[in-house]
């Protein structure tokens, strides 16, 4: 684990599931045993709006949440961050002030996409904003991650295809996450995936194997 990678979850298409996606990784990260802080950087401040309806109290050796949607994020961020050993921003759903200071912030984007036409362009805008930005911060790294994907559909496969049409240095995660009404369900109880009962399994796998891809890319 490389000391204070951040990453920042990014889509400029609201409905991506970055924030789901935001407070899963956390999660797996803090489960780990990886000291986590989740950072809401979103003026809707979703992830904090999650955390209000928690009923139970976070984990808080490994993991804790703050808000910070700030256009000096990249500077602020310093600070709040010392003794942490992964910080996760979820990003506003648009590109602002904001975003740009969170990708000066980063070591990677992770840029979630979800299975149609709207959120393609959407994302494939996003990409070029991170290009253009590249010459302020030239050893950022960026993966795509397929998101909310209907189950066994061929969907899945032409996002794919897709996403990779959009340029040779475009690295998309082999791992998928698919559609599921857990997401929804924890979301709203305040609680993470790896938190909610029976017939998590699947879910639980492919947020783990998205992790372990995510470590791998940063550690590369």
């Amino acid at each position: 684990m490389l000391f204070r990678s951040t990453i920042g979850l990014v889509n400029q298409k609201g409905g991506a599931g970055k924030t789901t996606l935001s407070i899963s990784l956390a999660f797996e990260g803090a489960l780990r045993g990886v000291k986590t802080l989740l950072v809401d950087a979103d003026p809707q401040q979703s992830v904090m709006g999650w955390l209000q309806e928690r009923e139970t109290e976070l984990p808080s050796e490994t993991l804790a949440v703050t808000s910070m949607a700030s256009k000096t994020l990249h500077r602020d961020i310093k600070n709040i961050s010392k003794g942490w050993e992964l910080v996760v921003i979820d990003a506003p759903p648009r590109i602002t002030d904001i975003t740009r200071s969170i990708l000066l912030a980063c070591d990677m984007v992770v840029i979630p996409c979800s299975p149609s036409g709207l959120d393609s362009k959407a994302t494939y805008n996003t990409l070029e904003l991170i290009r253009e930005g590249a010459v302020f911060t030239p050893s950022l790294k960026t993966v795509f991650t397929v998101n909310r994907k209907p189950v066994n559909t061929a969907i899945g496969r032409s996002i794919r295809e897709v996403i990779l049409s959009f340029g040779d240095d475009v690295r998309l995660l082999n791992s998928d996450i698919s559609m599921r009404v857990i997401f929804a369900e924890a979301l709203s109880a305040g609680l993470s995936i790896q938190e909610m009962g029976p017939g998590n399994e699947k879910a639980k796998i492919e947020i783990s194997s998205v992790y372990e891809e995510i470590m791998k890319e940063l550690e590369a």
